[in-house]
């Protein structure tokens, strides 16, 4: 069985399983895990909210992103980190490298093979739309967080009004 097979089988046998007291989307640990793994295997949180925003808008539509006073929020992106974490997949740890502390989430071995496993995945699936992300996660990786914020209220006007 290649790898993009044992992914999707791997997916249904979870959903069938279904012994997930807390329901987890696929969608969104795949979305943990996309950004994650196109943005180097580790990112703080605040970007990787705007980052999976902004994928998630433009590319894949996996997730619902609710408006906060602040930020891009998504209940179940949170739910999803917490559950890749008790898999083994990312860990996550205060990074006080800057002038504020910031929470920062990292891929484990194991949660860079998945990854790389669903880059493969999704790469067959519609390579056209791994590109856009790809492009997407290049373009803003880097951005500085209030860059990122006014980009996201600039350019997604429905969900800033929320606001």
């Amino acid at each position: 069985m290649g790898l993009i097979a044992s992914f999707e089988e791997a997916v249904r046998r979870r959903a069938l399983r279904g012994t997930n007291m807390i329901s987890v989307s696929e969608g969104a640990k795949r979305l943990v895990l996309l950004v994650l793994g196109l943005a180097g295997g580790r990112i703080i949180t605040e970007r990787m909210y705007g980052l999976a925003f902004l994928v998630n808008q433009e590319v894949y539509h996996w997730v619902v992103f609710e408006p906060e006073d602040h930020e891009t929020y998504s209940e179940e992106l949170t739910k999803a980190i917490d559950k890749l974490e008790k898999e083994g997949k990312l860990i996550y740890d205060w990074n006080n490298d800057n002038s504020s502390l910031e929470l920062e989430f990292y891929l484990t071995e194991k949660g860079k093979q998945e990854a790389e496993v669903l880059l493969e995945w999704l790469k067959a699936k519609d390579d056209d739309k791994l590109k856009r992300a790809m492009e997407i996660i290049q373009k803003h990786k880097d951005d500085p967080i209030p860059y990122l914020r006014a980009y996201i209220k600039k350019h997604y006007l429905e969900h800033a009004r929320k606001k």
